[in-house]
């Protein structure tokens, strides 16, 4: 019983906010500083050394030149996160290190820019698309044709899934002492506020962009040079690996987050990442929605097998294509597409016999 009480009390601190805690404890403060004397002083004698330290810190003009500032500060903190920060997001994207003699022709602070202006974009059609969810979107979906090689449609939004996007704040990190840099502090000490940084540096095939956070990442994402068009392409594949990860945890966890982010996956031809947010959606999606949730994931291997095969890759897409009807075996285009990959596979072992 004891061990339990101890255990609430302890969740208890772990997830108060930190800004009522520092309020409870100025009142505490206040409390016992400008207590009567007569309530303090008991005639303990053992104890009158120790009372008079006390008393003497505590009245003391030092202590009062103190408390009125900090009882301020404390005020206006938790008055800015009832009224201003509470419900909402804050990311806010460090300067990057960029290395070696990309930092002649790459500044960190205009990669930084890139990257904030892509996480706002990704971020302000998310909000369009929470305003309206078409019900002729919320049905299975036709997959790619491995012979004609025709793209995957938008996955389908699901109506019962839900898409309430916090507001969310994108900035650039802010320094130096100020008001903002008070905001800051409140912001990240209350769970609302997570700084995205990282690096940029040559690769021997490109150009490497690392992107992290206190607690998640790395992101890696290798691109052709650093020339405007592959760093942007980069960046937005940086943005959206990003905002994976943050919608399992700093935003909402909603099916319809992923299927979002799963159609930005398949405009960039991230089909790893398009099948893991397809799943992603799969899990959050309701029960009424997780037989359409199936196909979309089956339709997310189909394409993915289809690009593979694109490019004569036909084993690992077979695999793609088995991978799909494990969730829908009625995946007609799956079912045609996995048999002309085995028939390419045979046409190549009978050319190598031959040879």
């Amino acid at each position: 019983m004891l061990r339990a009480a101890w255990n609430d009390v302890k969740s208890f601190f772990r997830e108060a906010p930190v800004a009522f805690l520092l309020v409870a404890g100025l009142f505490a403060t206040i409390f016992v500083a400008y207590q009567p004397a007569s309530l303090i002083d008991k005639g303990w004698s053992r104890f009158e050394v120790f009372q008079r330290s006390i008393l003497w810190l505590v009245r003391g003009t030092a202590f009062r030149s103190i408390v009125g500032p900090l009882a301020l500060l404390v005020s206006y903190g938790a008055l800015y996160y009832g009224l201003r920060i509470r419900g909402r997001r804050f990311i806010v994207v460090s300067d990057f290190r960029v290395w070696g003699d990309l930092e002649k022709e790459t500044p960190a602070k205009g990669v930084a820019g890139r990257l904030q202006d892509e996480l706002m974009r990704l971020l302000a059609e998310m909000r369009a698309t929470e305003s309206g969810l078409p019900p002729e979107r919320a049905r299975p979906v036709s997959g790619s044709n491995a012979r004609t090689g025709s793209p995957q449609p938008k996955p389908p939004l699901f109506p019962g899934g839900g898409l309430s996007l916090p507001e969310t704040q994108v900035t650039l990190q802010y320094e130096g002492i100020s008001l903002e840099g008070l905001h800051t502090f409140i912001r990240r000490n209350t769970g609302r506020e997570v700084v995205v940084t990282g690096d940029l540096f040559t690769h021997p095939n490109g150009v490497l962009l690392v992107a992290r956070t206190r607690d998640d990442g790395p992101w890696e994402v290798l691109v052709e040079s650093s020339d405007a068009t592959s760093l942007g392409l980069g960046l937005q594949k940086l943005a959206l690996r990003i905002l994976t990860t943050l919608a399992q945890g700093f935003l909402p966890r909603e099916a319809n987050t992923f299927v979002f982010l799963q159609d930005k996956a398949r405009f960039l031809e991230e089909h790893e990442l398009g099948v893991r947010l397809a799943k992603l959606g799969l899990d959050s999606a309701s029960d009424e929605y997780k037989v359409v949730a199936k196909e979309n994931v089956a339709a997310a291997y189909n394409s993915k097998g289809v690009w593979l095969a694109k490019r004569n890759r036909f084993r690992e897409a077979a695999r793609e294509f088995e991978s799909a009807l494990e969730f829908a075996p009625n995946y007609g285009d799956a079912v045609e597409n996995r048999a002309d990959a085995y028939k390419e596979l045979r046409k190549q072992k009978n050319q190598r016999k031959r040879g």
